[in-house]
């Protein structure tokens, strides 16, 4: 998988749509979404493997992708600006991170890196956007839990 011109070492895991939907299931997204809702939107994921250490993507790339980590955590940073990073939080099992690049197509806002071995379910933008053109209903269903999911996260810090 390619994010920005970073090459990152995702490896990707076989696995079936069925098994892809119980895990998202399992998820804050699959939260409120019926079981056929579940099974469209996770014909549309890749699976992938993060080993410890690993940067996902990094602050100022070109946001690619959104990311529902399964397993393991991510530490987030923030550069200062002056060339010094700080971490700001931790996401960890069932938890999406990357939402607000999939939809506005912006440049990432952090840097994540793997804390430890992880397993996500990655929505690339082209898989969104294919949603878009041929499951509208449901894409507008992952797109207001990508609304509301972010309009949490700001309110849990302001």
């Amino acid at each position: 998988m390619k994010t920005g011109d970073m090459q990152i070492q995702f490896k990707s895991l076989e696995m079936a749509v069925d098994q892809k939907a119980e895990m998202l299931e399992r998820s804050r997204w699959g939260r409120s979404l019926t079981w056929a809702t579940i099974v469209k939107v996770a014909r549309y994921m890749g699976a992938y493997r993060v080993a410890a250490g690993a940067t996902v993507f990094c602050q100022g790339d070109r946001s690619q992708f959104l990311m529902v980590i399964m397993e393991g955590e991510v530490a987030i940073f923030k550069d200062s600006g002056k060339g010094k990073e700080h971490q700001i939080a931790t996401v960890g099992a069932n938890r999406p991170l990357g939402e607000m690049g999939l939809i506005d197509r912006q440049a990432r806002s952090a840097t994540v890196r793997a804390t430890k071995d992880c397993v996500a379910l990655v929505l690339t933008s082209r898989a969104f956007d294919e949603m878009r053109e041929k499951v509208p209903g449901v894409w507008g269903e992952i797109v207001l839990k990508m609304a509301i999911g972010i309009s949490q996260k700001l309110r849990s810090t302001s």
